[in-house]
């Protein structure tokens, strides 16, 4: 247990929010990465009821020790901002984690394997969810057709949900429930009858509908319909953020707001484009212009484009588009700035994923540095939420919002940033974790 006698708090143990006094705590000997220039770090901090008093040398922080604040030696461990996700979806991402994992499946019958096992043990009508199923991932490269999902469960409605939940799968008995529409858009048909199969735009009848939508070049609003809805919010004040995935999309959202701008011009808005997965070069020199910054996921690259090739992704698009997927050297170097996230339950909330994967693109040329891949996630991603005065860096004044990891993340391997084990994490001063990250 923690001992809160002067001097002495026991390295590594989980820290109780009652054994902080007046949410009092000073940290020392450690490895201080403070995010507020990429030169300067520190050995001790302080803070008290919430907020960072003191950052500098064990000696700058003596001072506070002499008034019997708690101490937590670090023992040279690494001490970042707390991360920050910008972009997921928590209630999504609750019904997926509850619904039958389908990430480590190798084919249909597999599927249909753990489909038959959780009927078993479900009530009868009750629904039957699965969820992050890939299906360029399985042997038969496609998703399972309703035929398929009642030879497994003919009597429970099941509904499968694809791992970017932009496809999903429903057997018989769930599209009788649904009543689904033969004319929408997205769902497979075969000789009149639908296969089951629904896809974007369809399934955002089913998922999470939003205003600001954009699905791989579909778009679900008219371009009236756009530039009416961001020029009224730029007007009011509003910061804007619009999902777009490629081209067509990022023009539709791009054109209006540049439009808007012109309109009612402003020089703070950081309005925002999420995703931005496969941007044209010119589209790059407009944003920067336009002051409109963007919300990335660099989990995505491991996730559905491969660590050591983008082979798949070139069938799919072509060489030269090829060369535009997830340009974040490129963005960077336009002076578009970046936050990160998730995009839960597409990719794990793991911030040491996300910046493990964009400082190793697949494209050597859009890789970016480990200071500005943290950025992303720490200084940038507060900033991008104007909230750069509280948290995002470990300065006097801001919140103590603190991740303490074992390992310094400029002193591993590229490919092992996330395997860093989390020590603990602190959000507002209070900490957070009940143990350790794995075993020491």
């Amino acid at each position: 247990m923690i001992q809160c006698s002067k001097n002495n708090l026991q390295k590594y143990s989980p820290i109780k929010k009652e054994s902080l006094v007046n949410g009092q705590l000073v940290i020392t000997h450690g490895n201080i990465i403070t995010m507020s220039s990429e030169s300067l770090r520190a050995q001790a901090l302080a803070f008290e009821n919430g907020r960072i008093v003191g950052v500098g040398s064990n000696a700058e922080v003596q001072s506070f020790i002499n008034r019997d604040w708690p101490v937590l030696d670090l023992g040279g461990k690494t001490v970042l901002p707390g991360f920050i996700d910008t972009h997921e979806h928590m209630m999504l991402t609750g019904l997926m984690v509850a619904a039958v994992h389908l990430d480590d499946v190798e084919n249909i019958d597999q599927i249909l394997e753990k489909i038959a096992e959780k009927a078993k043990r479900t009530e009868k009508n009750a629904w039957i969810r699965g969820s992050y199923l890939n299906e360029q991932n399985i042997t038969e490269e496609r998703m399972p057709t309703r035929k398929d999902l009642d030879r497994a469960s003919p009597n429970h409605p099941v509904f499968l949900l694809h791992a970017t939940c932009h496809m999903c799968s429903f057997n018989s008995r769930a599209l009788e429930i649904i009543n689904l529409p033969l004319n929408l858009e997205g769902v497979d048909m075969e000789s009149g009858q639908p296969t089951g199969v629904v896809r974007d735009p369809g399934i955002l009848t089913f998922v999470h509908p939003a205003m600001s939508k954009f699905i791989y070049g579909e778009l679900t609003y008219s371009q009236e319909t756009m530039d009416r809805f961001i020029l009224e919010a730029n007007r009011a004040g509003l910061q804007i953020a619009v999902h777009c995935e490629s081209e067509r999309s990022i023009e539709q959202v791009l054109w209006a707001m540049e439009k808007a701008l012109r309109d009612f011009p402003r020089t703070d808005h950081r309005h925002r484009i999420e995703h931005l997965e496969l941007p044209t070069f010119n589209q790059l020199e407009r944003m920067a212009k336009a002051g409109i910054m963007t919300g990335m996921q660099p989990a995505f690259i491991p996730a559905f484009i491969g660590r050591e090739n983008m082979e798949m992704y070139e069938a799919l698009l072509g060489r030269e588009r090829l060369r535009r997927v997830h340009p974040y050297r490129t963005i960077l170097d336009h002076g578009i700035p970046i936050c990160g996230g998730s995009d839960s339950p597409v990719t794990p909330y793991d911030p040491l994923a996300g910046i493990q994967a964009a400082v190793n693109h697949p494209s050597a040329d859009e890789r970016v540095t480990l200071y500005e891949a943290i950025e992303m996630f720490t200084a940038t991603a507060a900033w991008s939420a104007f909230e750069e005065k509280e948290k995002g860096t470990i300065e006097a004044g801001k919140l103590a919002d603190l991740v303490i990891l074992r390992d310094d993340p400029f002193a591993v391997d590229a490919e092992k940033i996330s395997d860093i084990k989390i020590e603990q994490v602190f959000v507002g001063g209070q900490p957070q974790m009940t143990k350790p990250d794995g075993p020491e």
